[in-house]
């Protein structure tokens, strides 16, 4: 008897769930790619229309629906095979890729694209690792994304933009891929693996944020790969070529992303401490059931799936997490922590701290949080995206507590269950959404926290399907499609989400041929190197793009920030420029222009950061042209650049 049949006690999908196949012929693969290239080519469309001005918002939902919807339709029919619904997750994945690549075609613009894109420039150049990054010192710790991407480009000679694209698209279809052979070995059910993997890529962070050129979109696929190959049939033997690879792929992720890393020995660490308590779980459960009224047991009994035998007997071990590798995990991460990454510690620490204090803050009623669906400038979102983003978190939270129950009906085996019972994490992130500084990890974590959550949701929606027919169907989908737009309205600000004119401090809606021509100028004329200080996007662009040696406060620990504020350039702003070491002055007068979309203008720590008011003074960004020492070398009309070199000679 094969390993998925005796691994849990779970009829095929298409009987446990009970359900009746609809038959549809006219929706397979080939259709479902038509749709999909529709979709991109309305948000192309879209793109276009946001770059010059016009808003593009409707044809970038209704090109997102075009390949959403079609593949949800598809992947609900039980009669629809393995190895197509593998091909259905693949094409929906490098899809939704490439959403993110039609925003930028042409070069790197999202703000850690651009940090990680100078490391794997600094090591194809020097030919060495860890070379020093002023922007964000951690990204040459782990350099395990920019050692692949100069690889392929040293290999192929591709850019290095090329290659980065590639390495992403390649991980982005392991992701899925990986993740389904995953579920599908906890559950035994290629049908309900599909729909986990289709709830995972709900998560807020898979659209944009894990598509970008940055160490996360790597370590993902490394993460869901490990936890692949750590779980496994306990009856079978130890093979010293799959333990080989296992310990190759967390060497990859040890030297690939911090975070990750740390989240997968979390996940692995709490399935181990959980899966033997849970027929403690288990009778607790059944014992809570017992006080409910004769109604209630009624409405339960009608939420569980009907299955053979909801016991598991020795005769049907389930599936294990392999401990020694679970160990080797942990090691490696902490050793290179402790060894090589000890910066990351100093790094963190203020975010996490921060938000944790400021939640206990708002509890106890010193603080009063960050608005949600606002950005920093104050502007507000639509009613239509608060309304999709609160419901498609009400329905998450929902399908996850009617999940849960049904995940206990079921007597799933002990790693389906631990894994059930890590969801719990995932109401409790939502907090953070609630804080200034925890705002943006809670953002972040969801990527992990929905391996567990897309899981239960999988279990929710396949007992939904329960009989299946076309009208369930397309509520089904169609409510799906409600879930993933909200959660990419509650990951991704509606300035960000299409190209445009420029807005202050927008990251990439800040990029544009005016300062793109600053930071090559710089390099061209000045040479490479020099210490530069600008606003936060002409900081990224002068160290990368430009080659300059950017000055930032988490690199270098002065804010420099104060001398910009400052309405005139006294002996305070000299001796911050003075012991910054500060050569060059970039000057964005269309700072004035607006409040500042991200939180800051400059860096953390500056004057009203996170509360900005009103937009930036012109006379403080003009008050350089009074300072004689302050030479203007470069002009193009909203950019200035000033040589400070003769400051530091004055009397």
């Amino acid at each position: 008897m094969s390993y998925e049949k005796v691994m849990i006690s779970m009829q095929p999908p298409e009987t446990c769930l009970g359900l009746r196949p609809v038959v549809n012929h006219r929706l397979g693969l080939p259709e479902v790619s038509l749709f999909s290239g529709l979709g991109l080519l309305l948000i192309s469309w879209g793109n276009v229309r946001s770059r010059s001005g016009a808003d593009g918002q409707l044809l970038f939902w209704t090109g997102l629906l075009l390949i959403l919807f079609p593949t949800v339709w598809r992947l609900l029919q039980p009669q629809v095979d393995r190895k197509e619904r593998a091909l259905l997750l693949a094409l929906l994945s490098l899809s939704l890729y490439l959403v993110k690549m039609l925003h930028s075609p042409l070069l790197f613009t999202f703000h850690d694209e651009l940090v990680h894109w100078k490391t794997a420039q600094d090591i194809q150049i020097s030919g060495r690792l860890f070379q020093p990054n002023p922007l964000i010192p951690t990204s040459p710790l782990f350099p395990g994304l920019e050692i692949i991407t100069a690889a392929i480009a040293s290999a192929s000679g591709l850019s290095t933009f090329a290659a980065g694209i590639l390495t992403i698209s390649i991980g982005k279809v392991l992701l899925v891929l990986a993740l389904f052979l995953f579920y599908e070995k906890i559950s035994a059910s290629s049908y309900l693996a599909s729909l986990a993997v289709l709830f995972y890529t709900a998560n807020p962070s898979f659209l944009f944020f894990d598509a970008q050129f940055s160490y996360e979109s790597l370590a993902l696929p490394l993460a869901a790969f490990i936890l692949l190959l750590v779980v496994r049939d306990p009856r079978s033997r130890a093979a010293p070529g799959r333990f080989a690879v296992t310990l190759l792929a967390i060497l990859a992720l040890t030297v690939t992303h911090h975070l990750t890393a740390y989240a997968l020995v979390f996940l692995l660490g709490l399935i181990i401490l959980l899966a033997p308590f849970q027929r403690l779980f288990y009778r607790a459960y059944l014992q809570l059931c017992s006080r409910f009224p004769g109604t209630v047991k009624q409405w339960i009994k009608k939420l569980s799936i009907p299955v053979a035998d909801p016991h598991l007997s020795p005769a049907q071990p389930s599936p294990q997490v392999h401990h020694l590798s679970v160990l080797l995990l942990t090691l490696c991460s902490l050793g290179w922590l402790l060894s090589v990454a000890s910066f990351t510690l100093s790094y963190i620490t203020p975010y996490m701290s921060g938000a944790f204090l400021e939640l206990l803050q708002m509890i106890v009623g010193e603080a009063t949080g960050r608005h949600l669906f606002r950005s920093f400038s104050g502007h507000a979102a639509p009613v239509y995206e608060m309304i999709l983003g609160y419901a498609s978190v009400a329905m998450i939270l929902a399908g996850c507590v009617l999940g849960l129950l049904k995940v206990y009906r079921l007597r799933f085996n002990n790693l389906a269950l631990a894994l059930s019972l890590a969801v719990a994490a995932y109401p409790f992130s939502l907090l953070f959404r609630l804080t200034y500084w925890g705002s943006e990890a809670s953002n972040r974590a969801s990527a992990h926290l929905f391996i567990s959550a897309a899981f239960v949701l999988a279990i929710a929606a396949g007992t939904a399907c329960r009989p299946l027919t076309r009208l369930r169907t397309a509520v089904l989908s169609s409510l799906f499609c409600l879930v993933f737009t909200g959660q990419v309205i509650i990951g991704w600000p509606l300035w960000a989400r299409l190209p445009g004119p420029y807005l202050v401090s927008a990251d990439m809606r800040s990029i544009d041929g005016e300062s793109l021509a600053a930071s090559a100028w710089a390099e061209t004329v000045l040479g490479a190197g020099q210490r530069f200080s600008s606003d936060r996007v002409n900081t990224l662009l002068l160290g990368t793009y430009g080659g300059q040696r950017a000055v930032t406060v988490i690199n270098d620990g002065i804010l420099v920030a104060p001398v910009f504020f400052a309405t005139e350039l006294g002996s305070p702003e000299k001796a911050i420029l003075s012991a910054a070491q500060v050569e060059y002055l970039l000057v964005d007068s269309r700072l004035s222009s607006g409040l500042p979309m991200t939180e800051v203008y400059f860096e953390r720590g500056e004057p009203g950061g996170y509360r900005h008011r009103s937009p930036f003074d012109p006379a403080a960004l003009a008050k350089f042209d009074e300072v004689p020492a302050a030479s203007r070398i470069y002009d193009s009309g909203a950019i200035r650049i000033y040589d400070l070199r003769e400051l530091y000679n004055e009397p």
